[in-house]
Formats: C-alpha cells, sequence, structure tokens
C-alpha cells in the first residue's frame, strides 16, 4: 500500500456541533488551506451539510473553488492580492473581507446597484498583522458608508482577530473591538454583524462570541491550547495518517542507523523530531520508534526490545504491516498533538503541512453535489502572488556529462515531475524515486520504467542545488506585499507578541505561511528581500502570513517580495534551510498547494493601481 490519510468526516460533524452547543452562537467553519490539511472540499461539503451558516476560507482562489464544486453556502475570504479580480469575486457571490482604502475603492468600482458587494471590514485591535490601524477606522468607516449608500456595497460584518497574548492583552483587544463597533454606528454605519473570536478565544471568552465564531483548529477536533490546559469540551481528531513499514537493505541500515522505515518523511510534511515522541503502533499492534524523519522516508526501530526486530512476513516489496504515524485517538499511536510536541511546534502546523500528494480517504462523506458555478471560467488574478520558478536551463546545464540516475521523487522535491520528467528522458537519463508511491506518479506520468531506489545517493539530486557545493538552487520563491502601514514603538506583532517595534517602523504583510512554504521555525531567523532590500520576518508565523519590519524603505502594496532568491544578498534555498533546521529537499518538497509553479522566467508581479510609491502606504 502507499501512505494513506484517512479524514472522519462524521467527527468534524459532531465538532460543529457541539461547538454550536457548547457556544450558543453561530459557528462558521474555516477550510482555508485545503481545510488544515483535511481536504476543503469533503470538508465543506460536511459542514454545509450540517447546516453551517457560512464558510471561511483564506483567499478568493480557494473560495471559488468551493463555489464551482457546488458549494451553495455564503463563503467568506478575507486575504486579497492588490490586483485582484474583484469581478470574479463579484459574480461567484463570495463575501469579502477588506481592510485597506485602497481595496474597497476597487471594490466598489467593480461593484454596481444591481450587484453590491458583501464586505466585512477588517480592523487590527492589536494583533499587528492585517486589519486597519485605529486611526484610519472612522476614515474606513466614513467610505464604507459613503459605498453602501450608492448601492454599491452592504457593510455585512466588522471584525478582527485576537493574538492569543494573554488575558490582559486578549480582554484589551475584545475592548478596542467593542470600540470600534461603537465609532461604526457613530459614523453612521449600521454593520449586519460582528466577529473576533476563532476557537480558542471563543473558549476561553464568552463575552468575545458575538454574532459568530470562525471555527478552524477545533474543527478538525485539535486544541488550540497546549496539553497542559483541558478545552472544556469534547473534541474527535478527525486525522489518521497510515503508511507502510518496510525493510532497510543491509548496507542502508547499517550508514541509517536503523533498520526499518516507512516512506513519509519531511518532504511530505512530517516534522521533525526534536524531543520524546510516543510509540507509533501497527496493525498488529505492535509498537515502533521513530528514529529520525528524513526527507523522503521516516526512520523506525521496535520500540520495545530494538535487538529483536518483529517477524515480519514480508513480500515482494517489503510492505506487510502499516503504522499509524498520526492517530486519531490518544494512548494508541502518536497524535497530531505529540507530533507538535516532539517538533516544538503547533498541532495546527503538524496537520497543515502534510502533502496533499498524499491520497485522503474519508469516512461518511457527503453525497456529491452538482456544480453550481462555472468551472471553466478563466479569471484574472483571483489570489495573493505565491509563486516558485524553476530554472529549467540551468537544470539542463547540470544534465551535461551526466550519466547518473536522477531522483524525481517527491513531485521532483516542489519542482513539477511533469515538466522535469521530459527533460529527464530527452537526457537519457534514468528516473527513480525513493518511495512507490513516487515511482507510481512516474509511471503515470508516462515513465514507462521507473527504478524504485529506497536509499538514492544524494548524487542523483545534484540537478536541485540541494548542495551548496552543487551551485546555485535551482528554484527560487516569490510573493508579494498584500499591504504595509506605519507603526509606534510598542507595536506588538503577531500571536503571542513574540516580537514588538522599538522604534516607530513601517510593517508590510506578506502571505505566505507554514502552510505555503515557511515552517515556524523560522521565527526570529529568517529574512526576505522586498524590492531588492533584505527584511526581517517578525512576530511568529502564521498559517497563512508573516509580517516584514521594513524600517523607513520605500514600499508599497504589490511589491516583489522575494523569500528565495539567487540575486546579490537575496536569501537563497540554503539560506532557508539553516534558519528553519530543515532539508533544502524538504522545504521544496513540502511546498504547499497555493504555491503556483513558473518555469525558465523572471516573475511577473503588477503593481497598476499600487504602483506609485506615494500611494498605498498608511503615514
Amino acid at each position: 500500500m502507499n501512505p494513506v490519510i484517512e479524514i472522519d468526516l462524521d467527527a468534524i460533524r459532531a465538532n460543529y456541533r457541539e461547538f454550536r452547543r457548547v457556544l450558543d452562537v453561530d459557528i462558521v467553519p474555516v477550510v482555508k488551506a485545503d481545510a488544515y490539511g483535511h481536504g476543503a472540499l469533503a470538508v465543506a461539503q460536511a459542514v454545509a451539510g450540517a447546516g453551517a451558516p457560512m464558510i471561511g476560507v483564506a483567499d478568493a482562489r480557494e473560495g471559488i473553488a468551493l463555489r464551482d464544486a457546488g458549494i451553495a453556502a455564503p463563503i467568506l475570504a478575507w486575504l486579497h492580492s492588490p490586483q485582484q479580480d474583484w469581478d470574479a469575486v463579484l459574480e461567484a457571490g463570495l463575501e469579502v473581507g477588506l481592510s485597506s482604502f485602497d481595496s474597497l475603492a476597487l471594490l466598489g468600482d467593480s461593484a454596481s446597484a444591481g450587484r453590491p458587494a458583501r464586505v466585512h471590514l477588517k480592523l487590527d485591535t492589536g494583533l499587528g498583522r492585517n486589519g486597519a490601524r485605529a486611526c484610519d477606522w472612522r476614515a474606513l468607516f466614513a467610505q464604507a458608508l459613503e459605498l453602501e449608500r450608492a448601492g454599491r456595497i452592504r457593510v455585512a460584518g466588522v471584525f478582527s482577530h485576537l493574538a492569543g497574548a494573554g488575558a490582559d492583552a486578549d480582554l484589551a483587544q475584545i475592548a478596542e473591538f467593542d470600540r470600534a463597533w461603537r465609532l461604526a454606528h457613530e459614523v453612521g454605519l449600521e454593520p449586519e454583524r460582528r466577529h473576533l473570536a476563532a476557537t480558542g478565544a471563543a473558549l476561553q471568552y464568552p463575552q468575545a462570541r458575538y454574532d459568530f465564531v470562525r471555527l478552524g483548529i477545533g474543527l478538525y477536533g485539535l486544541s488550540p491550547f497546549g496539553p497542559e490546559q483541558d478545552p472544556g469540551i469534547e473534541l474527535r481528531p478527525a486525522l489518521q495518517l497510515r503508511a507502510p513499514i518496510r525493510r532497510l537493505s543491509a548496507e542502508d541500515a547499517e550508514t541509517a542507523g536503523a533498520g526499518w522505515c516507512t516512506p513519509v518523511g519531511s518532504a511530505a510534511g512530517l516534522p521533525p523530531i526534536l524531543h520524546d515522541l510516543p510509540a507509533l503502533a501497527d496493525d498488529r499492534g505492535e509498537r515502533w520508534r521513530a528514529v529520525r524523519v528524513e526527507p523522503s522516508r521516516t526512520l523506525l526501530e521496535p520500540a520495545d526490545d530494538p535487538a529483536a526486530a518483529p517477524a515480519l512476513e514480508l513480500v515482494d516489496d517489503g510492505a506487510e504491516r502499516t503504522v499509524v504515524l498520526i492517530d486519531r485517538a490518544p494512548d494508541r499511536s502518536a497524535t497530531a498533538d505529540d507530533w507538535a510536541a516532539a517538533a516544538g511546534t503547533i498541532n495546527y502546523e503538524v496537520t497543515t503541512r502534510l502533502s496533499g500528494r498524499i491520497h485522503r480517504a474519508y469516512l461518511e462523506p457527503e453525497p456529491l453535489q452538482l456544480a453550481l458555478g462555472d468551472g471553466n471560467r478563466v479569471p484574472g488574478v483571483l489570489a495573493p502572488v505565491r509563486r516558485a520558478v524553476v530554472d529549467l536551463d540551468l537544470i539542463r546545464s547540470r544534465f551535461d556529462g551526466w550519466s547518473a540516475a536522477v531522483d524525481l521523487g517527491e513531485d521532483a522535491y516542489g519542482h513539477g515531475a511533469d515538466v522535469l520528467l521530459p527533460l529527464v528522458l530527452e537526457a537519457g537519463l534514468s528516473p527513480v524515486a525513493r518511495s512507490l508511491a513516487g515511482v507510481e506518479a512516474l509511471r503515470e506520468l508516462g515513465a514507462s520504467d521507473p527504478r524504485l531506489l529506497p536509499d538514492a545517493p544524494d548524487a542523483t539530486r545534484t540537478i536541485y542545488g540541494f548542495d551548496r557545493a552543487a551551485g546555485a538552487p535551482a528554484i527560487r520563491l516569490y510573493t508579494e506585499l498584500l499591504g504595509v502601514k506605519r507603526v509606534e514603538p510598542g507595536q506588538a506583532v503577531s500571536y503571542g507578541y513574540a516580537w514588538r517595534a522599538a522604534a516607530p517602523t513601517t510593517l508590510g504583510l506578506v502571505p505566505l505561511g507554514y502552510a505555503d512554504a515557511i515552517p515556524r521555525s523560522a521565527f526570529g531567523r529568517a529574512r526576505v528581500c522586498v524590492d531588492g532590500v533584505p527584511v526581517p520576518v517578525v512576530g511568529r508565523v502564521a498559517m497563512d502570513q508573516v509580517v516584514v519590519d521594513l524600517g523607513d524603505i520605500d514600499c508599497w502594496p504589490g511589491a516583489l517580495v522575494t523569500v528565495w532568491g539567487s540575486g546579490d544578498g537575496e536569501p537563497d534555498l540554503h539560506d532557508w534551510a539553516d534558519w528553519t533546521g530543515q532539508p533544502a529537499e524538504a522545504l521544496c518538497g513540502a511546498l504547499g498547494s497555493r504555491v503556483e509553479r513558473a518555469y525558465s522566467g523572471e516573475p511577473y508581479v503588477d503593481a497598476r493601481g499600487f504602483g506609485s510609491r506615494s500611494q498605498g502606504v498608511q503615514a
């Protein structure tokens, strides 16, 4: 068998209903980032069938994909490119969260009295990320009121997000949100609803539940708190990851320091093991110890007696037993919470980074719905720029004089096996993969005889430039600034307030998070280049975004952000490997599904409408 992620949709329905019962308020399930790794469409169908009044996503591309697949419930999206195609958003009937004067004006230009936009105004009450600053609230409310009176928009909501920085800070944000609500009414707005709390805040602060709660991690049966805090609600985890156990060759076992493995590793999203991880159970009840997570596999040893391996009856490829790498139930095998503790991260990151290449199997799915949207629409920009650019000329140059096999596993480690396989075959080279799933994927792409090479040496991956000695990496990663705002000393940023501005500065919002490309371990170490200038990433890495400290550099929404580059002064993939503690091949292989691929060209990030350096910066 190949690895499989099994999702219990009945558990997700049960979690939705339990939160609805306990919180006694409307619940809006959030299915962004492929439903935290659980599969957005299947989860959206399940919660829509359970009566969800609205569904939350990060960007319009996610929302339109659900609409085109037949999801008729209202959908709210809140992360938008400065070049957003608002006509497509309006056509799909999405509700949008907006926080800038520019975006609100552009949306108003696309809307009309016959097709008004439903808008939720996003306010920064202290998180320091997306959201209008308090000094801009009155003017933003006035602009929204003018557009509403013209029939172009309806202010469907006002919302914000808590930083989870302790009770005093959270209560201060709640008070600020209440002040904003009063101010909106003073200006003359009458928003339909207000929403502030996600899972954690809704459980901790009943007064923050308002008109509805955006339910994220709790929907999937995972607690937003650490293991030391009882969430106070019955949760049913929905995700289980199973994979085959394979015996290593004697030579490979001696080198690896373990005799067994399972073909899921960090390139498929598993985090590193930095602390003790509970034992893993196989399908016969025997226990295994995860020794180390490598890019294409996790090394295993019997947990109870490492010197005496279970007497597996191996067949053909050696895949007789399966091990549960991530379990739904505690005390049986390691859970997402256990992996989070072992990796020094949070359960959100554990499930969300699991690769889409791993097959999802669903228990108790909803009946398939007829598509209501136009799946063939060809809109403009639907989501923030998140683009990996692969230099095919550089890869071809590395084929010269090359006679070794080429490892194209893990979707060519995020470079795109569908594009690289023809180049490898044209050069007369042999494609290999380190797992059966990788070999099967290559066969599906047209390789007639791809080889399984579990211990494929580093030389088979030279073309990617993963090793500094091999030259520059063949992949670069780009995005754009979504927003910029000037802040005063003491402004805290992101969850837990782990960073504060020491002086007046400008903050920039970058639409990449751990669901896409930036592990949480980058916090406090990483930097990017904005319009060619190196700037630090500040505040904790979130699922969909990070914040950068722009200082006093001249910048604007839509400006090019280089994450992995190749130019002078630009951080490259090797730097990010150093900063995150993740191998370069794992960073590439675990690129999220929202990251688009482009080949052999320079990135194109259009800044029309925001290109004037005098526009867009909130001074």
